[in-house]
Parts: C-alpha cells; structure tokens; sequence
C-alpha cells in the first residue's frame, strides 16, 4: 500500500492541505491520514471515497494505475472479483 500512501500525499501536497486539514474535510481521524500516507494501513474503499472527497477528486484519482488487488485486497465494503 506504500504506492497508495505516497499518492495521497502527493495530491494532498497538491492541494495545499495539512494531514489535519485533510482529515477535517474527509471526516476522518488524523491518524488514518498518516498511516495511510506511510502505507502502514490498507484503506478501505470508504476511506478512499472520503479521502477523494476531501482532497475534492474522484476516487479514481487516488487507485487509478495501482493495481485492484493493492488498492482493494480483502476489504468487507468491496466485490471480491477477479481480474484477467
């Protein structure tokens, strides 16, 4: 998930905004931010949806070229499907 946290902060960096200024806006705990930017956590499919919402991008943004399976491995809020 290192891949995931280093492209979060990246687009928070992007948008000027500090781990707490992020959290606020995405309705998270801080620490979410800073163990999903240091890849110590694999978010869930809602987290990222809050994420996105924070930083004002689509979803996409933040999963887009990681690969399904590093994005959203074995999270109970998402489809267990396959891809080719």
């Amino acid at each position: 998930m290192r891949a995931f946290g280093e492209r979060l902060q990246k687009l928070r960096n992007e948008a000027g905004l500090s781990e707490d200024q992020l959290a606020e806006r995405s309705r998270l705990n801080p620490s979410i931010i800073t163990k999903a930017e240091a890849g110590q956590i694999d978010p869930r499919l809602s987290q990222i949806e809050s994420f996105a919402r924070g930083l004002g991008v689509p979803p996409t943004a933040l999963i887009e070229g990681l690969g399904h399976s590093d994005a959203l491995r074995d999270h109970p809020d998402t489809a267990t499907t396959e891809c080719a």
